[in-house]
């Protein structure tokens, strides 16, 4: 994912990469393609802000999903209880499309990010192709 600007840029800044669960970039027919759009926003968000991200393999449009930003999350535990160790750092939850029964074919994925205020910005595209 893009960092972030420097500190002390309070400029509204946002970005968008997408991936594919799993990693993988070649599949075969028909196939599903489970997408996941990471945003990035600055300055820093609030709890339950919302940017709306669509999905789109080449110029077609495949549907839109959200991306919700969730504070940082600490685990509590009773007084005399260990703690445990794993802290959810302040993030987006990345909006994630399932495209299924892909044709074989070679297509460039991308998602366009938008939020609230209208700010806009669009992916790297991502290539796959789909074997038949």
């Amino acid at each position: 994912m893009p960092g972030p600007p420097a500190d002390g840029d309070s400029t509204n800044r946002l970005s968008v990469q997408i991936d594919l669960r799993w990693g993988t970039k070649v599949f075969h027919a028909p196939a599903t393609m489970d997408i996941l759009a990471y945003v990035g926003l600055r300055p820093r968000p609030r709890a339950g802000d919302v940017v709306r991200v669509e999905f789109f393999a080449d110029a077609k449009s495949l549907g839109s999903a959200k991306a919700i930003w969730h504070d940082e999350v600490r685990p509590t535990a009773p007084p005399g209880y260990a703690v445990p160790m794993h802290i959810l750092a302040a993030q987006f939850y990345p909006a994630e499309w399932v495209w299924k029964k892909v044709p074989a074919g070679t297509y460039a994925l991308t998602a366009r990010a938008t939020w609230t205020n209208g700010l806009t910005t669009v992916s790297t595209p991502v290539n796959v192709t789909v074997l038949p």
